[in-house]
């Protein structure tokens, strides 16, 4: 099988970020992906086919509010939907959790997408660090453009707040990787 770019509502739907983040577990093989902001499934879908390839027996926990969070937001039921249509439920299991309500736990790779801000990224980088969890963190944003958009005037843009991290895809919004 191969990556498909599907046309899933997502800011990252436009520049294919979804490729990378394909390509991205391809090369790392991991077993155990977590998730934090789904929506509508467009990121965990780009890393499940990448699962299917691999046929490693991985699977990605997606933690998202869904009609709990009070800004863009997709129902749980509409994303799973979309997931089975795909042929792609054994890869992915959703769950209905808040961040910052999440215990923390070893995983091979993290995505991380909840309307993400400087105060969001250094929070997660504490909890990690904290809990000497070894695996690889991506999130989105991290250029400057992304720190740009509408929104982030009201918090503290990533890009200078001296949070060490790469940006692995400069395409609007950004997708980064926490060193």
């Amino acid at each position: 099988m191969a990556y498909f770019n599907y046309n899933i509502s997502s800011s990252y739907y436009k520049n294919n970020i979804g490729k990378t983040l394909y390509n991205t577990v391809l090369t790392m093989q991991p077993s155990f992906i977590i998730e934090f902001g789904t929506l509508h499934g467009y990121s965990a879908i780009a890393m499940a086919q990448a699962l299917r390839d691999l046929d490693n027996g991985g699977i990605i926990i997606c933690h998202d509010l869904w009609e709990k969070y009070p800004y863009n937001h997709s129902s749980m039921e509409s994303t799973k939907s979309t997931i089975f249509s795909l042929g792609l439920s054994k890869y992915i299991e959703l769950v209905e959790m808040d961040f910052y309500n999440w215990q923390p736990e070893p995983f091979d790779l993290m995505h991380f997408d909840i309307s993400n801000h400087a105060g969001h990224i250094r929070y997660l980088k504490n909890l990690v660090n904290y809990h000497q969890l070894n695996g690889t963190v991506l999130f989105e944003g991290g250029s400057k453009e992304r720190d740009r958009v509408e929104w982030m005037k009201d918090f503290e843009a990533i890009n200078p707040s001296g949070i060490k991290f790469i940006t692995i895809d400069e395409n609007f919004p950004s997708l980064s990787m926490l060193l």
